[in-house]
């Protein structure tokens, strides 16, 4: 078996999702900072705290960086838990990535979004280890 598995999920939970969840050790949440991926995001958490899996679930804020946004601590307060990661935007990475048929890690690994994969990545190995 593999140590990590990684299921990009659609923005929506369904049944045959649930069982994926239900063996997972984390579940990444990830979140923009518009109204609608918040609310999103509420619901989500929603249901996973009715599945009593709410425990797993960390928020991952992507394409952070725009001003006119939500704010990262209105949201945390809203939700009543802190965000694990925030994904800056890079726009031109995430095109170059996808036009060169690469992840987006090995065009950027030195910029902050490289760094806040990373990041992350090194979160998910810690608390995995411990």
């Amino acid at each position: 078996m593999f140590n990590y598995v990684v299921i990009d999920a659609p923005s929506y939970i369904h049944d045959t999702l649930i069982p994926a969840l239900e063996a997972a050790d984390h579940i990444l949440i990830v979140t923009a900072l518009d109204l609608a991926s918040v609310q999103n995001l509420k619901q989500c958490l929603d249901l996973l705290q009715r599945l009593s899996m709410a425990s797993k679930a960390k928020i991952v804020v992507n394409k952070s960086g725009y001003s006119g946004g939500l704010k990262i601590k209105d949201i945390e307060s809203e939700l009543g838990m802190s965000v694990e990661c925030v994904i800056p935007s890079n726009d031109k990475a995430s095109i170059d990535a996808v036009n060169m048929g690469k992840p987006l890690y090995s065009i950027a690994k030195h910029s902050q979004i490289g760094k806040r994969y990373e990041e992350l990545a090194r979160k998910v190995i810690h608390e995995h280890g411990s």
